[in-house]
């Protein structure tokens, strides 16, 4: 049970991003299923079945601060920060960061508890893979 939790929490940290501004785009959602192959929790799992635990599981939430409380299940430290490592390289491969995914990854941060220096950190490397 925990493999499967864990699966649909890092897809959740994903989603939560590329939906930030409201809104996620074809591309934006093939990005998605693109580091879903790169990732050795989700490189196997059936992603239309994900997709579907994932619409089901979100649509319990009200509000960001909501849907970001769930991210706290996470099983250990390790995944927590895999869960921000991958926020921050989906929105830095969707275009860049931009106003309201910068107050998502803020959030997220502090929902997985990344430090604010760890998520510069992490931020500043994953941004080199960009330019």
């Amino acid at each position: 049970m925990p493999e499967r939790q864990n699966q649909l929490l890092l897809y959740h940290t994903m989603m939560l991003m590329v939906t930030a501004d409201g809104n996620a785009t074809e591309e934006e959602l093939s990005l998605v299923e693109v580091f879903c192959r790169t990732v050795p929790e989700l490189r196997n799992a059936d992603l239309k079945e994900l997709g579907s635990r994932w619409r089901e599981f979100s649509d319990g939430y009200d509000d960001r601060w909501d849907a970001l409380s769930g991210l706290v299940d996470l099983e250990d430290e390790r995944l927590s920060k895999k869960a921000f490592v991958l926020a921050c390289d989906i929105a830095l491969a969707s275009e860049g960061i931009k106003g309201e995914e910068y107050d998502m990854l803020n959030d997220m941060a502090a929902a997985l508890g990344v430090g604010d220096n760890e998520a510069l950190g992490i931020l500043n490397i994953l941004r080199l893979k960009y330019v």
